[in-house]
């Protein structure tokens, strides 16, 4: 099973844009495995394990945008140092949960920061979520002139692209597998 741990940052390609991606995931204690079963596509996202190396690399990076993934339990130090009210190169949160309680909990209590902090996301949905920002990450990157001149980079970014494109393809072509179980099911029972 991949996880977070496999997710391995190209750092040639990705700090050079714009807009940036991390993701920050410190655990005390045995750290709850996240499965990423596309983590090897992930080399569009800089994972930090501590929220002080995060919180350096954000304001290292004050040039640019940051779109941040981050766990539950991480979240506490985002309010307690201003970063979501301060911090303008970062762009986006999205916040990933344990469980339907703490996602219906954050939902709530950052109702009043929609405007960086979106809808949180149970950590079964985090594959699906990073893929489809990369998706859309990588395919504003091939457009970005930064990148025009360099044809290896722009022929590794389409092959990202294509690569998270065919897992996201896969993804969705199993959802409605699944759905169309369930429905034929229920269809059954009718009779």
């Amino acid at each position: 099973m991949q996880t977070i741990d496999n997710i391995v940052f190209d750092d040639v390609i990705f700090p050079r844009a714009n807009l940036l991606a991390a993701l920050l995931y410190q655990m005390d204690g045995v750290p709850i495995a996240v499965p990423l079963p596309h983590a090897h596509l992930m080399s569009f996202i800089e994972v930090f394990r501590n929220t002080n190396t995060c919180q350096n690399h954000i304001i290292a990076n004050n040039q640019k945008e940051i779109k941040l993934f981050v766990h539950q339990n991480n979240m506490q130090w985002l309010f307690e140092n201003s970063f979501v009210d301060t911090v303008p190169q970062l762009a986006k949160i999205n916040i990933f949960c344990s469980s339907p309680g703490s996602k219906a909990f954050w939902s709530t209590y950052t109702q009043r920061y929609r405007r960086i902090i979106e809808q949180p996301i149970l950590y079964n949905e985090l594959n699906f979520q990073l893929l489809l920002f990369g998706c859309k990450h990588i395919k504003q990157l091939c457009e970005c002139p930064e990148f025009s001149g360099d044809n290896s980079i722009r022929n590794r970014l389409n092959e990202d692209f294509r690569n998270i494109s065919e897992a996201l393809a896969s993804i969705l072509l199993q959802n409605i597998t699944n759905l169309n179980g369930q429905i034929r099911l229920s269809e059954e029972a009718q009779y």
